[in-house]
């Protein structure tokens, strides 16, 4: 019964927190990656088959620009946040 005290003790001293070290790793990106693209030239028959082109296209640009935009935000506060972590060294 004596030991008890002392092995809980030492139970409880390896059980204390170690260090942690936190990195910011920014990966790279080219920056044509990063830039919106502009719509290419379409060509149609008629005016109906170009009004169904031209809304499906609008909805697939805005979603691939959306797209580029949320990288390059996420991009941007990594960026941010290494510079910071770096500075403060």
């Amino acid at each position: 019964m004596s030991r008890f005290p002392i092995l809980s003790l030492m139970f409880l001293a390896a059980c204390s927190p170690s260090t942690t070290v936190t990195r910011y790793v920014v990966p790279e990106v080219s920056p044509d990656l990063r830039r919106p693209c502009p719509p290419p030239d379409l060509a149609a028959g008629d005016v109906a088959e170009l009004a169904g082109i031209l809304v499906e296209f609008d909805a697939q640009l805005a979603t691939c620009n959306g797209r580029i935009v949320s990288i390059d935000q996420i991009l941007t506060d990594a960026e941010t946040r290494y510079s910071e972590a770096n500075s403060a060294r």
